[in-house]
């Protein structure tokens, strides 16, 4: 035998060994994930990422009952408001997936909706209706006047 025909063998029994010793608990984690979610509503289960970045569960809830299914929102983010970790890189894919079936739109113009978060209404740059929710201290949500 050679060192080049026993070497993939070796790291094959290598492999198949970490397997095993790491299958048992990779079993009983998942089974401990399953039980920790078990009774939690759906809503419960979707703010589950929210939570995890620590922001304001209520931000979320209060656009998604603001802003109709159909329509559209930007997300602005101001200074007034100040962000740990990757709180800021998360906001807007999190609410993209929590406000679904909206649609998230690059440009504030085009925008029906828009989500001030940590920045004044006042100072956005386009014409904000009448319809104006905070819905979390710091955080607006308002119809974009056409």
């Amino acid at each position: 035998m050679t060192l080049r025909s026993t070497l993939p063998t070796a790291l094959l029994a290598v492999v198949v060994a970490a397997v095993a010793w790491q299958a048992p608990q990779s079993f009983i984690d998942a089974a401990r994930d399953v039980s920790s979610r078990h009774g939690t509503t759906e809503s419960e289960r979707s703010l589950a990422p929210v939570r995890a970045n620590d922001l304001p569960v209520e931000a979320f809830t209060g656009a998604a009952r603001a802003i109709p299914p159909d329509g559209t929102y930007h997300v602005v983010v101001g200074e007034n408001l100040s962000f740990q970790g990757n709180q800021e890189v998360a906001l807007a894919p999190l609410y993209a997936y929590w406000l679904f079936p909206r649609r998230s739109t690059k440009r504030l113009e085009d925008a029906e909706w828009v989500i001030a978060y940590g920045a004044s209404t006042e100072t956005l740059g386009v014409r904000i209706g009448a319809r104006q929710t905070e819905v979390s201290p710091g955080v607006v949500v308002a119809e974009v006047e056409r």
